[in-house]
């Protein structure tokens, strides 16, 4: 065997040598394998037959937690500068408004100042500083006092006095209808008695022309009958006339508003 195919030999075998070699670096980071991985996971576009996975990348878990975590950290460290600016924020807004309030306060005591030195000092107003207006304070007070106790008596002692006579006429008008009620069964019995007669006449003076009816007797019935009449309206307007009165005592003892729309009556 010459030289040269001892050359073309090596050639072929270092050929050989370098697939191998490229074929070995192709299967250590280029190689098939079947992988399970869950739906959520999986952040590549699937496509309606056959997904393509030639571009994927496969990244182990604890590489994205570790950056998830140092995602949270960058985020709770933001959340905490944030924190730090509002309250310094607030401080400073309690600040001025504490500032701007103290600034008004002076200037409202400055005011009252210039009104304190610019005020008129009279007669009551040394007294109320050297303090002499509390006694006459307090003997105006018990004088109110000693008013408002008598007002009280009197509006008490009126009340009972108006409570009684409105007791009174109510009893006086309890008798006065009672009376007209037994007035006007007695009038209803004569008007009947009258009525009777009345027939009898007419049956008589049907049966005799020659009998005739006595006209003193019949104008004694008229005349009671309207006796009884007139006695029944007077009784009536007498209790007209003291429910007027008790509804007047009432008005002054506590106010009603019953008849409002028929009469102005105004307690005094």
């Amino acid at each position: 065997m010459n030289s040269a195919e001892l050359e073309k030999a090596f050639e072929e075998i270092k050929q050989c040598h370098e697939d191998i070699v490229k074929r070995m670096v192709k299967l250590r980071y280029n190689f098939e394998s079947v992988v399970y991985l869950l739906q959520g996971q999986v952040e590549v576009p699937q496509a309606p037959v056959a997904t393509d996975y030639k571009d994927a990348i496969l990244i182990k878990t604890k590489v994205i937690e570790k950056e998830n975590k140092e995602v949270t950290k960058k985020g709770e460290d933001n959340v905490k500068k944030l924190k730090k600016n509002i309250e310094y924020k607030k401080k400073l807004f309690h600040e001025t408004w504490k500032n701007d309030k103290l600034m008004l306060e002076i200037k409202d005591l400055t005011e009252r100042a210039i009104d304190v030195q610019l005020y008129k000092v009279k007669k009551e107003t040394q007294e109320i500083i050297k303090g002499n207006h509390k006694t006459k304070d307090e003997d105006e007070k018990k004088r109110l006092e000693d008013q408002v106790n008598n007002l009280n008596e009197n509006a008490k002692s009126r009340i009972e006095v108006i409570t009684k006579k409105r007791k009174k006429l109510k009893n006086e008008i309890n008798d006065k209808r009672k009376e007209n009620s037994e007035l006007e069964a007695r009038a209803r019995d004569l008007q009947n008695n009258v009525d009777q007669r009345k027939q009898i006449i007419d049956l008589r003076s049907k049966g005799d022309d020659d009998n005739v009816q006595d006209p003193n007797k019949r104008f004694n019935e008229v005349a009671t009958i309207r006796k009884y009449k007139e006695i029944v309206e007077q009784q009536k307007e007498e209790i007209e006339f003291l429910e007027d009165e008790l509804e007047t005592y009432r008005s002054k003892t506590f106010p009603s508003f019953a008849n409002m729309h028929t009469r102005q009556d105004y307690a005094d």
